[in-house]
């Protein structure tokens, strides 16, 4: 059921009040005319252009003014692919919502990481991400390389938090690279927000930046700490690139070979 929700999703919330809105626009136009109108200073005088197919003229019109009433006083507030389901579409999907329905809201819960940073770079939603509170408090352990003392093409930040991240999952190309890994300390399985998580994860990129400027995301991480991490990491003005890899379900949850760059 949730997969046929998915599927029909963008067609019930994107293309088919579209194509009402044109159909109801053309049917109205059968019955109207353009005519002159003056009032409280404003002056139309329709009757002195030349329309070709006027009728086409106000149906456009007709669309236009439907447009703004959506995107004004239905979609504004409202959430598009809301979390009820994995609303794994591509960036083109939601992008049409805001620019064709209005829609400005989007949870992050639910959304494949890659798309989630994509969503908080692209910067015309509100991106939602609630925090998740937890009676437990967890610590995190670095892991590293021997030290990093030269100019590097990438590195590799791995975050385990949710669920750890083993070394077979990664792709082959990028495992000679300089790694961090920053793993949590007992239990996994629980999803927590954790900005000691996030402020650890800023200082190792702060303390090789000098060294690189690319950085490839392997993330087991929720959508608040992926939020926190956008925004308080790598959305500064500080030139980086960063590539997050997407896990393949298809594949025994491997790191697939492309990842998704976002050049900040």
């Amino acid at each position: 059921m949730k997969r046929f929700k998915r599927f029909v999703y963008p067609i019930t919330h994107i293309v088919v009040p579209f194509v009402l809105m044109i159909i109801i626009a053309i049917k109205c136009s059968e019955i109207l005319e353009l005519v002159d109108y003056s009032a409280y200073g404003l002056e139309f005088n329709f009757s002195e252009l030349s329309f070709k197919n006027p009728q086409v003229i106000l149906s456009i019109l007709l669309v236009i003014i439907q447009w703004f009433i959506v995107r004004l006083f239905v979609t504004k507030y409202k959430e598009f692919a809301k979390s009820d389901f994995y609303g794994d579409y591509p960036l083109i999907v939601y992008t049409l919502a805001y620019w064709i329905m209005g829609y400005k809201v989007v949870d992050l819960k639910m959304k494949p990481i890659p798309l989630q940073f994509q969503l908080l770079h692209q910067n015309i939603f509100n991106c939602k991400a609630e925090a998740i509170k937890s009676n437990k408090e967890f610590k995190y352990k670095v892991d590293k390389n021997d030290g990093l003392n030269y100019r590097v093409k990438q590195i590799n930040i791995i975050v385990a938090d949710t669920f750890d991240i083993l070394d077979d999952k990664l792709p082959n190309n990028i495992k000679d690279n300089y790694t961090i890994k920053i793993d949590r300390i007992g239990e996994r399985s629980i999803r927590v927000s954790s900005q000691e998580l996030v402020d650890l994860i800023h200082r190792e990129i702060r303390d090789t930046h000098s060294f690189c400027d690319e950085y490839n995301l392997f993330l087991a991480t929720p959508a608040w700490t992926n939020k926190a991490i956008y925004e308080q990491v790598f959305n500064t003005r500080d030139g980086f690139i960063i590539n997050i890899y997407q896990q393949d379900n298809q594949n025994g949850f491997k790191f697939k070979e492309k990842p998704t760059k976002i050049k900040c």
